[in-house]
């Protein structure tokens, strides 16, 4: 439960912030979202991820 609740927030906390502290105008774009994303699993593979190789 830990580590999926700090997967929701890598992915989603910034774009959720900026949206209710700063209104509609502040929703980021398809790209920034999608690039905002990847960061977020990066990250949670780079702490919770294996290496399978």
């Amino acid at each position: 439960m830990l580590a999926a609740s700090h997967f929701n927030w890598l992915v989603m906390s910034a774009p959720l912030n900026q949206a209710m502290l700063l209104g509609d105008e502040a929703i980021p774009g398809p790209e920034e979202l999608r690039k905002h994303a990847r960061e977020g699993v990066r990250v949670f593979l780079a702490a919770y991820g294996t290496d399978t190789r």
